[in-house]
């Protein structure tokens, strides 16, 4: 555990200036409903420069928030395209074991893109936030949090049930490779000193300064930043409740919602996502079933 928590510590992008001290939340410079500071965005999340953010976390009518990265979505719906053509076309065509086995070897590999690619995401409500991995599902309530930084993917540092120490859940969701922020931290320093650009956004050299800041964000970072602004607002003296405060409604309102109510609601807990795990192994074992026995 204190070889997570020291490569951890390089948690550089999600303290401004690196004054952060390990063990409070990320200070948040998102405003609610998806907008980043000086924008005037919808819940779905827009840059000042009015164009889309390229991952944008959106607001469920129960109140709670999705964080979410657009591209393994769109890898999900394109799979799920092709899957769906070619289980069409051997059903009309395939006779023999090779399509049966063909059909099968889709199915197993849809099964691998849903649990990884489309299942995962951080889901925010008044009492805390939920951390659905490809296989595990983690929730974690705001009092419990005690920091939520940026290393490689959104961090959460918490306490937990029967350990003296900090435990730090990963989210599978919010990942970010720490060459793409450096790349985005050049590009923006680029932005600063050579004035307008190609690359750089329309009416940049207008906004705030804090708007000029958060535009040189890559996505998962932007969601960190509004994770810790939950974070604080939650724990904040006198805060009844986080995002979505009065609607009764937590991560478990629908069917990929999360562990929901589950043991324990006021502690940190982890357990098994039965869904993905079928969805993988079932038509696993089908196929290789069908190898054997053809």
């Amino acid at each position: 555990m204190s070889s997570q928590r020291d490569q951890s510590s390089q948690r550089d992008q999600a303290v401004p200036g690196g004054a952060q001290q390990p063990g409070t939340a990320v200070p948040g410079t998102a405003m609610p409903g998806g907008a980043v500071p000086g924008g005037a965005a919808p819940a779905g999340g827009r840059r000042p420069d009015a164009k889309p953010l390229p991952s944008a976390w959106r607001a469920r009518a129960d109140g709670s928030k999705v964080f979410q990265l657009t591209a393994p979505l769109v890898g999900w719906w394109a799979w799920l395209a092709f899957a769906v053509l070619c289980l069409g076309d051997l059903a009309v065509q395939g006779r023999d074991r090779a399509a049966l086995q063909t059909a099968v070897a889709v199915v197993v590999i849809t099964g691998f893109v849903y649990a990884c690619a489309f299942r995962p995401k951080v889901i925010a409500d008044d009492t805390g936030i939920t951390v659905q991995n490809p296989i595990r599902d983690y929730r974690v309530p705001w009092a419990a949090i005690k920091g939520i930084f940026l290393g490689d993917s959104v961090e959460v540092l918490c306490a937990w049930p029967g350990r003296k120490s900090e435990r730090t859940v990963y989210s599978w969701a919010l990942y970010t490779r720490r060459r793409a922020r450096a790349r985005a931290k050049v590009r923006a320093q680029a932005w600063d000193r050579r004035g307008a650009s190609a690359t750089r956004p329309a009416g940049y050299g207008r906004l705030p300064k804090q708007a000029q800041e958060a535009v040189k964000m890559v996505a998962a970072e932007v969601m960190a930043r509004e994770l810790g602004r939950l974070r604080e607002a939650a724990v904040a003296p006198g805060a009844g409740a986080g995002p979505g405060a009065g609607t009764g409604a937590g991560p478990g309102a629908g069917p990929d919602a999360g562990p929901g109510a589950g043991p324990g609601a006021g502690t940190a807990y982890g357990r098994w996502a039965w869904l993905p795990l079928a969805a993988m192994l079932i038509p696993s074992i089908g196929l290789v079933l069908v190898i054997v026995i053809s």
